[in-house]
C-alpha cells in the first residue's frame, strides 16, 4: 500500500519569521493526519534552519525547492545535495514548470539532478505536465509518456522506487482550473504504465504518482482517492490556513 503524501510548495514566498508563525500556527491542527499521510513542506531555502526547528517532535517533514546535481563548486546561488543533507531534509522538489519554463531547465538538466538526488538517497519530487498547447488527449499522452521516460535515465531499479512523480498540467497551475478528475486519473494511470514498462508492475506500485495544479480544500478528497493518485501537490493554497483543511481531507 503507497502512503499518500501531501506536499506544499510555498515558492518564493515566507520569511524566516512568517515561515515560524505560520508553521507554529498549523502543527497542532494538522496532527492527526500525520498518522495516515506524509506531509512534507518545501520552503525557501532561507527558511531551512527555521522551519527544522518549528517541526521538531513533529512528523512535518521539510524539503527544499530546488538542489544541483554538483557537489559543489563555482556555481552561484546553487544548493547542493551535501548542504540539504546535513540539515536532515531529505526531499526536494526537481523539475518544476516555473524552473522548466522561466529559468530554462532542460530535460537532461533536470535528469541529472534526479540522478545525483537518488545517488545520494535524496528522495525526488519530480514536476511532469503538459502545457495548454499540448492539452489535447493524444498531444498530452505523447507529451507525457516522453518526460515520464526523459526523469528515469540511467536510473536503476532501486533508484527508481525513490522517486514520486506529480503530474502538473501547466495549464492548471494557478489557475483556478483543474482537469477532469476523470482526466486526472488516465494521465495517472498512463504514467504508472509508462513505468510498467521501464520496470515491471511490481516496481511501478512502489512508485508514487501526485497530482497538482489548483489543489484546494474543495477538491482534495476526490482526487486524493483516485486509484492512481497517491497525494497532491499544493501551490499557493500551502501558504494559507486552508492547507489545515487540506491535510485534514479525512474529516470531511
Amino acid at each position: 500500500m503507497r502512503k499518500k503524501m501531501i506536499i506544499g510548495n510555498w515558492k518564493m514566498n515566507m520569511t524566516p519569521n512568517e515561515c515560524k508563525s505560520y508553521i507554529n500556527f498549523i502543527k497542532n491542527k494538522i496532527d492527526a493526519a500525520l498518522e495516515d499521510n506524509d506531509i512534507i513542506l518545501c520552503v525557501p531555502s532561507v527558511d531551512f534552519i527555521d522551519a527544522l526547528k518549528c517541526v521538531e517532535n513533529t512528523k512535518i517533514m521539510i524539503g527544499a525547492q530546488n538542489i544541483y546535481f554538483e557537489k559543489k563548486g563555482a556555481f552561484t546561488g546553487e544548493i547542493s545535495i551535501r548542504m540539504i543533507k546535513e540539515l536532515g531534509i531529505n526531499y526536494t522538489i526537481l523539475g518544476h514548470s516555473e524552473r522548466r519554463n522561466i529559468f530554462s531547465e532542460s530535460e537532461e538538466l533536470i535528469n541529472k539532478k534526479v540522478r545525483a538526488a537518488v545517488e545520494n538517497s535524496i528522495n525526488p519530487i519530480v514536476c511532469i505536465g503538459e502545457s495548454e498547447k499540448q492539452n489535447s488527449k493524444f498531444s498530452a499522452a505523447r507529451f507525457i509518456k516522453i518526460q515520464t521516460g526523459n526523469v528515469f535515465v540511467s536510473i536503476n531499479t532501486q533508484q527508481a522506487k525513490k522517486i514520486t512523480i506529480a503530474y502538473e498540467p501547466v495549464w492548471a497551475i494557478g489557475t483556478k482550473s483543474t482537469p477532469t478528475l476523470e482526466r486526472i486519473q488516465e494521465v495517472c494511470y498512463e504514467i504508472r504504465n509508462n513505468i510498467v514498462n521501464l520496470y515491471g508492475q511490481l516496481i511501478s506500485e512502489q512508485i508514487r504518482i501526485i497530482y497538482g495544479g489548483s489543489v484546494d480544500s474543495k477538491n482534495i478528497k476526490e482526487i486524493i482517492n483516485l486509484p492512481d493518485v497517491d497525494g497532491v501537490l499544493v501551490g499557493s493554497a500551502s501558504i494559507t490556513p486552508e492547507f489545515i483543511s487540506i491535510v485534514n481531507y479525512q474529516k470531511t
